[in-house]
C-alpha cells in the first residue's frame, strides 16, 4: 500500500507542473505539446527496448510516467504493462489496471481491450481500488492554462 501512496504522490507532483492535458480528459493541447509528449513516449520506448543503449526498464517506467500523467494514452498503456509484468517497477496488478483504465478512456479499441484483459485477472475489490485511484488521480490533474 505504501508503494501505491508513493505512486499517486509522484504522479500528482508531475501533474502539478503540467500546463494542459491530452484528451480523453476533454481538454485540448497544442500540436507542439502533443509532439513533446510523443517525444517523451518515444524516449521511453527506446529505453525499454534498448535502442542505442542497454534496455533500462526502471528509466523507461520513469519516462513513461512523465507523459502518462499528462494524459498520453500510449504511455499510460505501456506503463501499465510494466507494472503488470514487474519490469522496472514492482509488479502490481492494481496499479497496472489504474493505468490501463486511464489509457482506455481514449476510446482506442486496443487500449480498451488491454483494460478488459487486465480486469479479467483481478478480483472485484482490486478493480474497485484501481477505479478509485484513477478517479483520485484525474481529479488532481491540473486544469488547462487559458
Amino acid at each position: 500500500m505504501r508503494t501505491l501512496g508513493f505512486l499517486v504522490l509522484a504522479c500528482l507532483t508531475l501533474a502539478a507542473s503540467a500546463q494542459q492535458l491530452y484528451p480523453p480528459y476533454g481538454l485540448q493541447v497544442s500540436e507542439s505539446e502533443l509532439r513533446f509528449m510523443s517525444g517523451i513516449h518515444s524516449l521511453a520506448v527506446n529505453l525499454e527496448l534498448g535502442r542505442g543503449e542497454p534496455a533500462d526498464y526502471r528509466r523507461a517506467a520513469e519516462t513513461y510516467r512523465k507523459s502518462a500523467v499528462l494524459g498520453f494514452p500510449l504511455s499510460q498503456n505501456n506503463l501499465a504493462r510494466l507494472y503488470e509484468m514487474g519490469l522496472g517497477v514492482p509488479r502490481d496488478p492494481v496499479v497496472a489496471h489504474l493505468w490501463y483504465l486511464l489509457a482506455a478512456a481514449s476510446g482506442d479499441s486496443e487500449l480498451v481491450a488491454n483494460r478488459d484483459r487486465s480486469a479479467r485477472k483481478l478480483l472485484p475489490d482490486q478493480i474497485a481500488n484501481a477505479e478509485n485511484l484513477a478517479k483520485t488521480l484525474t481529479q488532481h490533474l491540473p486544469a488547462p492554462s487559458r
